[in-house]
């Protein structure tokens, strides 16, 4: 006759009358019981160590590989570094370039406020120009409203509120005024400070027409040489032989002939 009986972590098992009371390991939770009489509970002992030391069937399982366990961990680690040395990497390429964009408008807007800076002390001091003249032997014409109806045979600054130029000149000429209008055969350079600048439709400048300062600049006329300075607005750049250089943007434009700018008189 077997004798049935449950182990306390609900393992079953079936023992002859001839082991009744002898002791046995558990082989899933190890707990040593006595085998008890039919109908009754097994009784869980304590065995003294090394009493009942478990069979070798019932050797816990081994624990997982350690090397595998750590590949994995490693695995993700390295992922997880991958993706912020990424991130760090778009972070300090958008720093940089937003600190470069910065740096060229504040160095933009450094140059605007020098040249700001000139054409104001230029405004408020003309004498700064006439003397710029007068040093490299320019005879000064003041006058409020001046028309030029004789022909200009040496190297003249023109300082007035208002110029008509209705003559020709042999020498370059320097104009600092509001307003100014040519309308002659010029043999040299052309020097600007003003506000409005015409050049009449039967006007030629031979030289380099150069804008110091000027808010609009009208070609109706010719310029052989170049176009060079900084103004505001240009019309008539077609009618500019030598090509437009302007400090605005710093580019040239292609020239329109194959005429050569003479050398200052």
């Amino acid at each position: 006759m077997q004798v049935q009986t449950q182990c306390q972590c609900g393992a079953r098992y079936a023992f002859s009358e001839s082991q009744v009371g002898e002791s046995f390991r558990c082989s899933v939770c190890h707990q040593v019981f006595q085998v008890p009489p039919p109908g009754q509970k097994p009784i869980v002992m304590t065995p003294r160590d090394g009493a009942f030391p478990p069979p070798a069937q019932f050797a816990p399982p081994p624990k997982p590989s350690r090397s595998s366990s750590g590949g994995a961990t490693c695995l993700l680690v390295g992922l997880g570094l991958l993706s912020v040395i990424v991130l760090v990497g778009i972070v300090v390429g958008w720093a940089l370039a937003a600190t470069s964009s910065i740096s060229r408008s504040f160095a933009n807007l450094e140059r605007e406020k020098t040249q700001l800076s000139q054409k104001l002390e230029h405004i408020s001091r003309p004498e700064k120009v006439i003397k710029r003249f007068t040093d490299r032997g320019f005879t000064v014409v003041e006058d409020h409203i001046h028309n030029q109806s004789t022909t200009i045979k040496q190297k003249t600054l023109f300082s007035c509120q208002i110029l008509q130029l209705k003559a020709d000149s042999e020498a370059d000429v320097a104009i600092l005024s509001q307003t100014a209008k040519l309308n002659g055969n010029i043999e040299g350079n052309v020097d600007f400070f003003g506000q409005l600048l015409v050049v009449e439709k039967d006007a030629v400048i031979h030289g380099d027409l150069n804008v110091g300062f000027g808010q609009m600049v009208t070609i109706n006329g010719t310029v052989k040489g170049q176009l060079l300075g900084d103004f505001r607005k240009l019309q008539g750049k077609k009618n500019v032989e030598g090509g437009v250089v302007s400090a605005k943007n710093g580019q040239t434009s292609e020239p329109t002939g194959d005429s050569q700018s003479p050398t200052n008189k």
